[in-house]
C-alpha cells in the first residue's frame, strides 16, 4: 500500500555512525578503507574519528542498529564500536583553544598523497596517515567570526576554503586525491537461506 511503512526508515539506508556529540563533515581515504568522520566530541573537543570500512556482513556481525543501544540511549551506528580517534586539532587553532559553542567540527579533505586537511576557524591542519599534525596553516584576520564550512584541494595548485559568507583560495604544493569516479555500489549478498524479495 502507499505509505506502508512509514516512519521506519529506509531499508536502503543505514546507521554508520552517532558517537559525537555533532558532527561536521567526513571524507573517504584515499585506499577506500576508511572514513574520516570529523565533529565536536565531549569537552568541545574538536576531532577526527576513522571509521575502518569493511563488509557489510562484517559490519552487521560487529553491531545492530537498533535504539537504546548507542551513546545516552541512542540509536547505535554500526560502526560506532570500531571507530577510533584519529586526530584533535582542538588545541592547534591559532589564538584560541576554545571553539565556538555553535561550531559543529573541522572541514575535511584528502590529498594524493593521502594526507588529512582539517580547517578550523583559525587555521587548516595538515594530518599525515598515522594521525600526526604536520603543521597548520594560519587563517587568522582572513575569515573574521566565520567557521570553515567546506574545503577542497583543486587540480590548479590552490586549496579552497568555504565559510558561511565568503570563499577563499590558497596556493599549494599538493594535488587532491585520485578518487575512482565509476564506482558502483554492488548488490549487497544475500546470506543464505534468504529468499528473493525482490518488487515487495
Amino acid at each position: 500500500d502507499e505509505g506502508e511503512g512509514e516512519g521506519e526508515g529506509s531499508p536502503n539506508v543505514e546507521l554508520l555512525f552517532a558517537n559525537l556529540d555533532r558532527v561536521s563533515d567526513l571524507a573517504l581515504g584515499i585506499d577506500l578503507d576508511a572514513l574520516y568522520v570529523s565533529g565536536i566530541a565531549e569537552g568541545g573537543r574538536a576531532v577526527v574519528m576513522k571509521l575502518p570500512l569493511d563488509s557489510d556482513e562484517d559490519a552487521e556481525a560487529e553491531a545492530e542498529t537498533e535504539a537504546g543501544g548507542g551513546r545516552d540511549g541512542g540509536i547505535k551506528g554500526l560502526l560506532d564500536e570500531k571507530a577510533v580517534p584519529f586526530c584533535d586539532v582542538t588545541s592547534t587553532s591559532v589564538g584560541s583553544s576554545t571553539p565556538d559553542p555553535g561550531w559543529n567540527g573541522p572541514a575535511l579533505t584528502v590529498d594524493a598523497a593521502g594526507n588529512l586537511y582539517a580547517a578550523t576557524p583559525s587555521g587548516v591542519s595538515v594530518v599525515n596517515a598515522s594521525g600526526d599534525i604536520l603543521g597548520t596553516l594560519s587563517l587568522a584576520g582572513l575569515i573574521g567570526d566565520e567557521a570553515p564550512t567546506a574545503m577542497e584541494l583543486g587540480e590548479d595548485g590552490y586549496l579552497y576554503v568555504a565559510t558561511s559568507g565568503r570563499i577563499m583560495r590558497v596556493r599549494v604544493k599538493a594535488k587532491p586525491a585520485k578518487l575512482p569516479t565509476d564506482m558502483v555500489v554492488p548488490p549487497r549478498k544475500r546470506r543464505a537461506g534468504t529468499e528473493n524479495t525482490a518488487g515487495t
